[in-house]
């Protein structure tokens, strides 16, 4: 009878244990795929430094890249970052993280972005024109693609399919981002002895230094690039080298700027066509107004003789929007420039209407410094060659001038 019972209590423990452990396995399967499920419906950003592998990459929630801050991109004045939606917002600031941890390649989930949202190359432009560290060439790229997603949930490999952007950003590899921090140290060092305390004053100066410093050379292939300049590293090229193309002269004056307390972004226009160059300038703060700045523009080569050379840099330093030399891609988000910092003597729809060259030459006799700035709308060569006559004969002396066609309109500086 004992033996009996003790079959029976045996029986229950064994039933006891093993319903335990089902309840147990099942709860422990369903939180699995609890897991499982939440990992697929998780919207990811991928950093990695291989185009064609996600092995070792690192994945990053959008809650965590929400509250991400940066810790290398204190040159940054947020001007675009602040025109941007909160979508937008978020994909700016992961291409932050891989800025500051060095990933070459982001992944962003396509639904990320609505339809009616920044793209997502757009986005990182914007950062590149916020940060006066990132060159705007950034050699990227830009498609969709589906791509397979891995994890590894208690022993069990799972995976999911995800359509998504991929951005390359050549410029934030681990070398190319030293490069940067050896010119930024450099530009650090740099004391300026401001002959003025306003910060138009600064402004100009900083102007000046980056003009006394750096010369400017066409493209990656020109024949006296050096082989620092051929890797496109125009910051540090500037720096160290002396030499850069417009996106160095740019990140170099955004950087003095900001260095010295003055606010400044930049700014870009793409070309049209394929045969083409595009540009790369500044807008710089004064007195709480914006005004364009562009360093590349006031660069010639030794052929150019000294006053001229003198009468670019002034040409191009504080002007507004309508005579910019290029239009901005972005022209109308960012904060306008609706002034002139240069002093335009008069306007003219063009050279050939009536009393022009009596205006330029009465402008130049009541002028200190014999000079005359005119603006005209529409430019004909031809046309101001007999204007320019007209105001030879009005002062019995000889004038020279010097022509800058713009997007949207053509200064002339006219002096004798």
């Amino acid at each position: 009878m004992k033996k009996k019972k003790g079959n029976i209590v045996a029986i229950i423990f064994v039933v006891a244990c093993l319903t335990f452990c089902s309840i147990s396995f099942y709860n422990f399967y369903q939180d699995m795929q609890a897991d499982i499920e939440e990992w697929k419906e998780t919207t990811w950003f991928v950093f990695s430094n291989d185009l064609d592998s996600f092995d070792n990459a690192e994945y990053v929630t959008t809650e965590e890249i929400e509250k991400y801050e940066t810790t290398t991109d204190k040159y940054n004045q947020g001007v675009y970052y602040a025109t941007l939606n909160e979508r937008e917002k978020v994909v700016y600031k992961a291409y932050q993280y891989a800025l500051d941890n060095n990933y070459v390649y982001t992944y962003v989930d396509e639904s990320m972005l609505e339809e009616s949202d920044k793209s997502a190359m757009d986005i990182i432009v914007f950062l590149s024109l916020d940060s006066a560290i990132v060159q705007q060439n950034l050699s990227s790229v830009e498609y969709t693609s589906s791509h397979t997603l891995y994890n590894y949930f208690y022993w069990q490999e799972v995976s999911k399919d995800v359509d998504c952007y991929i951005v390359s950003a050549e410029t934030f590899s681990k070398e190319r981002m030293e490069k940067v921090s050896k010119a930024v140290k450099e530009l650090e060092k740099v004391e300026f002895d401001f002959q003025g305390d306003t910060e138009k004053d600064k402004a100009w100066e900083i102007f000046q230094y980056v003009e006394d410093n750096v010369d400017y050379f066409p493209d990656e292939d020109n024949e006296t690039s050096t082989e620092k300049t051929n890797s496109k590293d125009y910051l540090y090229s500037a720096v160290f080298d002396g030499v850069t193309n417009c996106d160095g002269f740019a990140n170099m004056y955004s950087l003095l700027c900001q260095m010295n307390g003055i606010k400044c972004f930049e700014k870009v226009s793409t070309p049209e066509k394929e045969d083409e160059s595009g540009h790369t300038w500044n807008a710089v703060c004064i007195n709480g107004k914006w005004y364009n700045v562009d360093c590349t523009e006031s660069v010639y080569d030794d052929s150019v003789d000294e006053e001229s050379i003198e009468i670019y840099e002034f040409l191009n330093f504080g002007f507004s929007d309508r005579l910019q030399t290029e239009k901005s891609d972005y022209q109308n988000i960012t904060p306008p420039c609706n002034e002139n910092l240069i002093p335009i003597d008069a306007e003219f729809s063009s050279p050939a209407k009536s009393g022009v060259a009596s205006k330029i030459a009465e402008s130049i006799r009541n002028s200190d410094e014999d000079r005359a700035i005119v603006v005209f709308t529409t430019y004909d060569e031809g046309d101001f060659k007999d204007t320019a006559q007209g105001v030879v004969n009005r002062l019995w002396s000889t004038i020279y001038y010097i022509i800058d066609e713009r997007a949207n309109a053509t200064i002339c500086y006219v002096y004798r």
